[in-house]
């Protein structure tokens, strides 16, 4: 009878340990000391964690189809070198740069180096937010009707307070007074509270508003890839 009882706990436990995914807890997140205390099972930090990176990397809202820019696999030479080294020092959080302004013709890889900062940054299980300028200008506008989905002045203060924020295609906008208002103000406020910054354009600093203009040159690193186009150097095109 003592026999047939055990065959059976036996066989419980190891049907518990084949359907879970931590042998150790059984998937019950708690493990047992030997004093009797209760402590989390380390299973659930990575899960945690994963979780996170997961919910992060949502909320940056990165451009479908960019999985491959990162910044391994941006290929570097002697024209773009200096803005890579820039890149890199930045995705690692460095304190300076605090801002930088990728700036270039179209398909130098401005958009590659900005996605790729995001990545490295994420990576390191911090918060970042993608941006495509026009689109994030839109999305503010729309934010005013009373029967947005999203309010306005809580979208706006993450702007302002993400750890990392890139602004891509600066330039690209409708260039009005609201438009160069609010850009004027993200600018600012992050540049005041020293958090890291990104910026792409295709517009010399000469065709940006001034005020914006002399802000990227005075407080932040502006620098310009050039070269052959981006794209001849793949050979799978894309639209970045």
């Amino acid at each position: 009878m003592l026999t047939t009882s055990l065959t059976r706990h036996l066989s419980l436990q190891e049907r518990l340990r084949a359907n879970s995914k931590c042998h150790l807890c059984l998937d019950i997140e708690w493990l047992k000391t030997a004093q009797g205390d209760l402590v989390r099972c380390g299973c659930m930090t990575e899960r945690d964690e994963k979780e996170r990176t997961e919910q992060y990397l949502r909320l940056c809202a990165l451009p479908a189809g960019s999985e491959h820019m990162t910044l391994e696999s941006f290929q570097v030479d002697k024209w773009n070198k200096a803005a890579h080294v820039l890149a890199r020092q930045m995705a690692e959080g460095a304190e300076d740069p605090r801002m930088l302004t990728l700036g270039g013709r179209v398909d130098q890889g401005k958009t590659h180096l900005a996605i790729g900062i995001c990545r490295r940054w994420l990576g390191r299980g911090r918060p970042a937010k993608y941006a495509y300028v026009p689109r994030l200008l839109d999305e503010l506008r729309e934010a005013y009707s009373p029967t947005a989905e999203m309010d306005y002045e809580s979208e706006f203060n993450f702007l302002l307070s993400i750890p990392l924020l890139v602004l891509d295609d600066l330039g690209r906008q409708n260039s009005t007074p609201w438009a160069q208002e609010k850009l004027e103000i993200i600018i600012d406020q992050r540049l005041m509270a020293r958090r890291h910054t990104v910026i792409t354009t295709n517009k010399t600093m000469m065709e940006l508003p001034e005020t914006i203009a002399s802000r990227l040159q005075r407080s932040g690193v502006v620098v310009a890839l050039t070269g052959v186009e981006h794209r001849l150097r793949r050979h799978d095109a894309s639209p970045f």
